[in-house]
């Protein structure tokens, strides 16, 4: 199907990899229209803190890795004992990651939430002070850009569209994959430093603004789809819109 199409499109270049090597495409033949963020939704509040919060809205498919953020909060405790936990959503994994957490002895500092309607999405998100994502595979990753608008910093893994929707050590922080000691450490260092997760949350707001925002994005789908009914192939020059008005 993939090799039949008219035109082919992904949100971003490591996805375009895997599709070009999935179905023996050539890469650069393959449109990037990445998702985007509504920016008047998703705005910074820069609330003052009571205690720091660490937040997980993955949800707990094995893919998003949140058994890996509960085994770092005890380390995260020990050298930050006032952070708190949200961890969002649920899936085949929830259970598990409660009873780890009992067994971890960490379970009071958890507020675990059920999945949540979009609406209500940027509301828990101006709490967070930090959020994880500490997924083990990921195409592209909407949350991590959803956070970035709102201006909170990103520890993630170093893994498929989180290399591109996170940029390590000036938006957020990229971690390897399934490694709790370097999540908590790249936590516990943020978590310390507020001056520092102000500056990075204010350039990731910076960053989706000039790469994300919808109405860019939306400039790029279609054009792609135009591109497509006039029978013109995707190409990275010629279809990554949402880049090139940036």
């Amino acid at each position: 199907m993939l090799r039949n199409a008219t035109a082919v499109s992904v949100t971003c270049d490591s996805f375009a990899r895997t599709v070009a090597d999935f179905a023996g495409l050539d890469a650069a033949t393959i449109a990037r229209t990445p998702l985007g963020v509504d920016l008047d939704v998703f705005r910074p509040s820069y609330a003052p803190e009571d205690a720091p919060i660490v937040g997980f809205i993955k949800g707990f498919g094995h893919a998003y890795g949140a058994p890996h953020l509960v085994r770092a909060i005890p380390r995260i405790i020990r050298d930050c004992p006032s952070a708190r936990f949200e961890l969002v959503g649920d899936g085949p994994e929830l259970a598990e990651c409660r009873d780890l957490a009992e067994m971890l002895g960490v379970t009071s500092c958890i507020r675990w939430l059920p999945r949540q309607s979009a609406a209500d999405v940027p509301a828990i998100l101006a709490r967070w002070s930090v959020a994880a994502i500490p997924s083990i595979t990921e195409s592209f990753c909407i949350a991590a850009l959803e956070c970035g608008a709102m201006g909170v910093p990103v520890v993630a893994s170093r893994v498929g569209g989180l290399t591109e929707t996170v940029v390590d050590g000036e938006t957020g922080v990229l971690v390897p994959p399934a490694d709790s000691a370097a999540l908590a450490d790249a936590l516990i260092e943020l978590l310390r430093e507020e001056s520092r997760r102000r500056d990075l949350g204010v350039n990731a707001r910076r960053f989706v603004a000039s790469r994300y925002d919808w109405e860019k994005c939306m400039d790029a789908w279609e054009s792609f789809f135009r591109d497509a009914a006039n029978g013109v192939l995707g190409s990275t020059r010629q279809t990554d819109a949402c880049r090139r008005s940036a």
